[in-house]
């Protein structure tokens, strides 16, 4: 990404970051639909995105997520499952 274009969403509190091929951006905000319980408010509905539905996709998902935070927060995980 070329850097001014970069720099100006960074300013908009965008973190962009390069990992695993792939470049990433972290939005530091939480869903409006999040209920005071933490739990989504629009589950079932048809406005939930597909993507909530299948997130995390893999455990570096949740790590991220952890590591945004600066501590454990997301509940998901993934166990290892050998065929």
């Amino acid at each position: 990404m070329e850097a001014d274009r970069r720099h100006f969403v960074e300013l908009h509190g965008i973190r962009l970051f390069e990992q695993n091929g792939g470049a990433w951006a972290m939005i530091n905000a939480s869903c409006r639909h999040l209920t005071e319980e933490g739990r989504c408010g629009v589950f079932g509905s048809p406005e939930r995105p597909k993507t909530c539905e299948d997130f995390p996709f893999v455990q570096t998902d949740i790590d991220l997520v952890d590591e945004w935070a600066g501590s454990k927060v997301c509940s998901y995980s993934f166990e290892e499952v050998i065929v």
